[in-house]
């Protein structure tokens, strides 16, 4: 069986580009610090994307930025009107299968990655698995158009839980 660190070596070396879906939880950053290492060594151009919807504590996106800046890579606030836009239609996310993350981070991610060339890396989880998701370590978005790696699944509970304890996460989890 081929390592992780392999595969996505073997995928990033197919894109000029590299779009961290950045939300700037735990999960994110580590998807970032860890795939950072693998396209620096390879020249790759790295973006970070983070969606603003208005409803983050203050001090979240300079952590953001904060984490891009040590990283040494380009961050792009999107601000998303998927909110307004549910409200108007009379939608309301469903609690189980929450379809406003389509509308709020994914379509518009999908978007920026097609204009970028780039490939996506997000922050999922094998546990955040449900019947409609197709997330793999590597897997293709939008009939195979993009592509995403999602190196947490590489790593176990523990493995996850380790990493971020060591990690300069941002303050408010400690509040």
């Amino acid at each position: 069986v081929k390592p992780a660190t392999d595969i996505i070596k073997d995928e990033l070396k197919n894109w000029p580009k590299v779009l961290y879906q950045f939300s700037g939880g735990k999960d994110s950053q580590m998807a970032l610090e860890v795939v950072t290492k693998i396209a620096k060594q390879y020249g790759i151009q790295e973006l970070a994307a983070f969606l603003d919807t208005g409803a983050e504590f203050p001090t979240f996106l300079p952590h953001i930025e904060s984490v891009c800046a040590k990283n040494a890579i380009d961050l792009i606030v999107l601000k998303s009107d998927a909110a307004g836009t549910m409200i108007n239609d009379g939608a309301f996310p469903h609690p189980i299968y929450k379809d406003c993350i389509h509308r709020f981070i994914n379509d518009p991610i999908n978007k920026l990655a097609r204009v970028e060339g780039a490939v996506i890396v997000s922050g999922h989880r094998p546990s955040q698995k449900n019947g409609k998701s197709k997330t793999d370590l590597t897997s293709k978005v939008s009939s195979r158009k993009l592509t995403m790696i999602s190196p947490l699944f590489a790593f176990s509970d523990s493995e996850i839980s380790s990493y971020q304890a060591n990690m300069e996460c941002w303050s408010g989890y400690a509040k």
